[in-house]
């Protein structure tokens, strides 16, 4: 047995109920960013995805020693349940080296996680066949006098651990078993500890010299199961078989065992002879090789000795496509910008998938009951700002006389209802619950998801109202993921009277993801209120610059819709899609029916640059505003749209291309170019091509 002599103070602040969860470490690269010796994402299969790039949430080119990246990898890090960072390592005064000591360890935020260093020693310990350890003593008295002694250092038994890549290969004979023995005696002389070495060692079996390590993985998840490129839950019974022998064998060795996993895998951006694995199984969905990895393969073979320490790899190896670090969201495709249109997807399908993979991880790892806000309390409001009951407690429904409960977490039957209060709500945190209600009884609120925030709910969403105004604001980088429906105005049902509206809006609007797996209802949903007693009513859904996935939008479908739009009554529903917004109905050829949305006003955009434009591509349907004179479809306004419309004047009109031109999707409006003289400069282009392309 060992103690850990540091954990993270998320982790600390609940020890007595936390020892159940897995200690969860991500394998992360610090190596991106333009500054020489970076990484760019040029390289990368999610750039070349067509028609939409799949690129990091946090920026298309984003630097690795950029404090605001590292905060939200921080904030990514807790969402995933994910507490150490074992950070690529290539030397003394690398790139990735200055950017640990520089940027990340001294991050005002750092100690909200624990770091260890992932030793790449293919590139210090010279070639497979003819290892060269002259690098070996000097790297890490550097790592001790530079890192080691960082406070938010991870550390078993006091040691700073380390994970080894390829040990399998460099430290499995005497050589190399004396190389290792020579380095402990060095930094135990020289520091007072040898280094917890997690070796890399496992690939399919076992290496030899298991036992001069302190414990075994596999790095490599991919090679071990999937080189075939397909995904089946018979590799996932492979790689658990593969488990079960390796701690059977770290056991013998007197080792400890820490298994390994990966979301899927494509490396085609940056070499050759890989086949994809695609990180859905088989026939099921996006997400599913992880989810089976976890629960079937991973978990069943954590070692208590270590804190059931689990590796992912990767948080951000975008090169080979193992990341879990948030997308864009975006539809799924199989093709990509090659000439083939499929010569790095290799047919396999591609997501611009969220926060999906954190969320996969936290909840595969995260066993412990949910912190919540403290505004949050579960039972029902009362007139006096109590709250009382379980909400699902019909006869407290209206009861304003009992007493009010203690605060407690939720079980799963339980809502959080939060109305009559009149006191606006942030919300910054993780939240795990079955569904909310967000009602006001006598004053207006505003309800704000903060960047932070990563909600899930099993079952619906309620924005609803009686007598006052809601603002419901999902900001940049909030995550709202719903189990079922997600309903806009008044209430659930089971309820009598008080179904009156007069003089009362609801606001929602969606800058980050929102992403419900039920409907989305403008409308009660047990039918709209009597049409004839509501009047000066507004209901909209802004959609400004986020992304909003549904399997439908509904408008009243239970209620009196054309009574309610009725000029005289003054009322107004409708959902308003920003230049930077989009909707995405999922699995669905949902054309026809968006489409007549558009037509009927209830679907719109104020857009002073383009228009709503529909296209299902062969699984979503997507609805977004497209650039007015973009005729090739590529995000801005040039001669190549001209020279499409040259040979296709039926792909729209050529005013929007005049008025446009010289103008990016989510560019601000500039001086609008005269284009006359371009049409006539690009006129005489394309008679020039047409004859180059003539002539033999």
């Amino acid at each position: 047995m060992f103690r850990w002599s540091l954990m993270p103070l998320i982790l600390l602040a609940c020890a007595d109920v936390c020892q159940a969860d897995p200690t969860v470490g991500v394998y992360y690269y610090p190596w991106w960013g333009e500054s020489q010796g970076g990484h760019t994402l040029d390289q990368t299969v999610r750039a070349h995805t067509t028609p939409n790039h799949q690129l990091p949430a946090v920026g298309d080119e984003y630097s690795s020693r950029d404090a605001g990246v590292i905060s939200a990898h921080i904030d990514q890090s807790h969402l995933g349940n994910i507490s150490m960072w074992s950070m690529s390592w290539w030397g003394p005064n690398s790139f990735e080296d200055r950017t640990i000591r520089n940027h990340i360890l001294p991050h005002p935020r750092a100690d909200e996680l624990s770091y260890t260093i992932h030793y790449e020693s293919s590139g210090r310990l010279g070639s497979h066949s003819n290892p060269n350890y002259n690098n070996l003593i000097p790297d890490f008295l550097h790592l001790g006098n530079n890192v080691f002694n960082d406070p938010n250092y991870m550390r078993i038994d006091d040691r700073p651990v380390v994970v080894m890549y390829l040990s399998r290969v460099f430290f499995k004979d005497a050589a190399g078993a004396t190389a290792l023995s020579n380095l402990r005696t060095t930094m135990q002389n020289q520091f007072g500890y040898d280094p917890y070495i997690i070796g890399d060692h496992l690939f399919g079996s076992v290496a030899d010299g298991a036992a001069n390590l302190d414990a075994i993985t596999g790095f490599d998840v991919y090679g071990q199961v999937f080189r075939s490129g397909e995904a089946t839950q018979r590799k996932i019974d492979q790689l658990e078989r593969i488990y079960s022998n390796a701690q059977a064998a770290a056991d013998s060795a007197g080792v400890d065992f820490v298994p390994g996993l990966t979301p899927g895998y494509n490396d085609k951006a940056v070499r050759a002879g890989n086949l994809p694995a695609p990180r859905y199984l088989t026939g099921e969905d996006f997400g599913t090789t992880m989810e089976a990895m976890l629960e079937d393969a991973v978990l069943p073979h954590t070692d208590v000795d270590i804190n059931d320490l689990i590796l992912v790899n990767s948080f951000n190896e975008w090169h080979e496509d193992t990341q879990i670090e948030a997308s864009v969201i975006g539809p799924s495709t199989n093709t990509d910008d090659s000439p083939s249109g499929m010569d790095l997807t290799v047919g396999r399908f591609y997501e611009g998938y969220g926060n999906k993979y954190l969320d996969i991880l936290r909840n595969a790892t995260q066993t412990t009951p949910p912190i919540t806000p403290s505004e949050i309390r579960w039972g029902r409001g009362t007139a006096d700002g109590n709250f009382v009951g379980n909400y699902t407690d019909v006869a407290n429904w209206n009861a304003n006389d009992v007493l009010p409960d203690a605060q407690r977490a939720p079980s799963v039957s339980d809502r959080a209802r939060v109305d009559r209060s009149g006191t606006d709500m942030t919300i910054d945190s993780v939240i795990t619950a079955n569904d909310f209600l967000f009602g006001v009884d006598e004053a207006g609120q505003t309800f704000s998801f903060e960047a932070s925030a990563d909600v899930t709910l099993a079952s619906n969403l309620f924005a609803s109202f009686n007598s006052g105004d809601i603002d419901f604001d999902v900001k940049a980088g909030a995550s709202l993921s719903i189990g079922g429906n997600f309903l806009l105005g008044q209430h659930d049902g089971n309820q009598s009277g008080q179904q009156m509206m007069n003089d009362e809006d609801i606001t929602v609007t969606i800058e980050g993801i929102v992403d419900s797996a039920g409907d989305v209802i403008l409308g009660d949903r047990y039918g709209l209120v009597s049409a004839t007693t509501s009047s000066d009513v507004d209901v909209l859904l802004d959609i400004t610059t986020g992304v909003l996935r549904a399997n439908d939008i509904k408008f009243a479908p239970n209620g009196d819709l054309a009574t309610y739009l009725n000029p005289a009554l003054n009322n107004s529903m409708g959902v308003r899609i920003g230049d930077e917004g989009m909707i995405v109905i999922v699995g669905s050829d949902s054309t026809a029916k968006m489409n007549s949305l558009i037509a009927d006003g209830l679907l719109f955009t104020d857009s002073l640059l383009g228009t709503l434009a529909v296209s299902y591509g062969g699984i979503d349907t997507i609805v977004e505003v497209v650039l007015g004179g973009d005729f090739d479809r590529d995000g801005d306004v040039d001669g190549a749209d001209y020279l499409v419309w040259q040979r296709d004047p039926g792909v729209g009109d050529l005013t929007d291309w005049q008025k446009n031109y010289g103008i990016q999707s989510g560019a601000p409006v500039s001086v609008v170019p005269e284009p006359a003289s371009l049409v006539l400069a690009l006129a005489g282009t394309v008679a020039l091509v047409s004859i180059a392309r003539g002539h033999r």
